[in-house]
């Protein structure tokens, strides 16, 4: 059963992300002396709404997105206090502006990684000194042979064993023969006789396989002196930033790559499934939320990257393009460019939720509804 609750706590965790988006580009414009005429957030109609300063602070109907609404964003013509106008500013100011909720997303989003290695500890790897069987598959060798998880493999025909390389060389060079494994079993010596069967790996290579998972090593949490969990959390939480960001342009560029193909992307998410992943990570706890707080987040930014109207990233362009060529490209039509794009963006996301929304109802539950989506 959906829990109406979850839904709340939903919506307050995707406005927080819009709201740090949108209070980036406040924050820039405030400073570079333009006039914000309205701060909202959601899509019109408005909800609610208080003036205070010069400014309009709004929340809107839509919980879709927000908006920041400077005086003189499109048309010069038009503007009251020409001082105080968007188009008036410098190139270099606007772009500021422009680009300012994108960089203010990548900050939140290596906070959050960071505030996670802070209070969760940091995750380490270590040697176990001996190579531990994870799992054993059904109907192989090793199957056969009674090998079982939790075995910790001592010898191979007499030889020691410490690492993955050796146990694969070990059992490698006995491809056309019996092996004789030695493994220690809760505190017991247990000697095993295996014959690896040839098989061909995803590369089409021929393998000695025997049908077990093993590792020689483990992950822990290491928590450094208290004073110095900060210094670790933000090292960490910036490693993290760059990766998810690289990770995250990657992805954009693929999908993008597709459309101009003319594929549709099938593994491209929507509101409903960004609120079922939300909704599961809300219930693992703080850390997983704000984990995924943090991807949503680099999501958020490098998407209003991409140059299409009413994104960021458009807006980028054309301040570049009037510095190129030295003259202004804002009329009239920018306005109606900016609707259009708005509109589009609107029919995408019904598109996708029209796909989703179905399945999460014959799902009956957010965990179920992923589950579907893996298959």
């Amino acid at each position: 059963m959906i829990d109406p609750v979850t839904i709340l706590i939903v919506l307050i965790f995707l406005s927080v992300l819009v709201f740090v988006h949108e209070l980036g580009h406040f924050l820039v414009a405030k400073r570079a002396g333009v006039w914000v005429e309205e701060f909202g957030i959601g899509i019109p109609p408005r909800v609610w709404g208080k003036k205070i300063g010069n400014t309009l602070y709004s929340i809107n109907a839509l919980p879709l997105g927000g908006f920041v609404r400077l005086h003189g964003e499109t048309d010069e013509g038009k503007t009251r206090y020409p001082k105080r106008a968007f188009v008036n500013k410098s190139a270099k100011a606007r772009v500021f502006i422009s680009t300012a909720g994108i960089v203010m997303n990548i900050l939140f989003a290596a906070f959050c990684f960071s505030v996670i290695y802070t209070f969760s500890g940091i995750p380490k790897v270590r040697d176990l000194g001996y190579v531990l069987i994870q799992d054993v598959r059904a109907n192989t060798p090793a199957f056969d042979a009674s090998f079982a998880a939790g075995d910790q493999v001592l010898k191979v025909n007499g030889n020691s064993i410490k690492t993955n390389e050796e146990f694969i060389n070990a059992i490698t060079e006995n491809r056309d023969r019996q092996a004789r494994v030695e493994v220690k079993r809760k505190d017991q010596s247990v000697v095993l006789y295996v014959t690896p069967k040839i098989e061909k790996d995803d590369k089409g290579v021929e393998r000695a396989m025997i049908g077990v998972v093993v590792t020689s090593k483990e992950q822990y949490l290491y928590y450094p002196p208290f004073i110095l969990r900060p210094l670790y959390g933000v090292y960490y939480g910036v490693q993290d930033t760059w990766f998810y960001s690289r990770e995250t342009i990657l992805g954009l560029l693929r999908i993008v790559g597709q459309l101009l193909s003319g594929v549709v992307p099938k593994d491209v998410g929507g509101p409903v499934v960004i609120v079922a992943v939300t909704a599961e990570a809300a219930k693992s706890g703080i850390g997983p939320l704000l984990s995924l707080a943090g991807i949503i987040s680099l999501n958020l930014a490098f998407f209003n990257l991409i140059p299409f109207p009413p994104l960021d990233g458009s807006r980028v362009l054309i301040i570049v393009l009037e510095k190129i060529l030295k003259k202004k490209l804002r009329t009239n039509w920018e306005s109606k460019i900016y609707t259009v794009g708005m509109m589009i963006l609107l029919l995408l996301v019904v598109l996708l939720t029209y796909r989703e929304l179905p399945k999460l109802i014959s799902a009956g539950s957010f965990s179920k509804f992923i589950d579907s989506l893996m298959k």
